[in-house]
């Protein structure tokens, strides 16, 4: 009974798929690396950009307030001259 023999055809299938999916994934990982690899520098960017833009909103809100006491109202008063006291219109 030849042993070596036995196996190799046993697994003659499972070499086969093995093969297949090995030549499939390459295929695939050729097709999609692009795709892959955009996901992964885009993600990258917001890991390190996130945090610069919340601290540059932050000091944005802080900034853009005026000084003075809040919730202030400008009033200007303007002086209407109605005419003499008497009630009398200018000629």
């Amino acid at each position: 009974m030849n042993i070596r023999g036995n196996l190799w055809d046993r697994t003659r299938w499972g070499r086969y798929g093995f093969a297949a999916g090995l030549v499939s994934g390459v295929v695939l990982g050729w097709i999609f690396h692009g795709v892959f690899s955009f996901i992964f520098r885009f993600g990258l960017v917001l890991v390190v950009l996130l945090p610069l833009l919340a601290i540059g909103y932050v000091w944005w809100r802080g900034n853009r307030r005026e000084p003075g006491p809040p919730d202030a109202t400008l009033v200007t008063w303007k002086e209407v001259d109605d005419g003499p006291p008497d009630g009398r219109r200018r000629s």
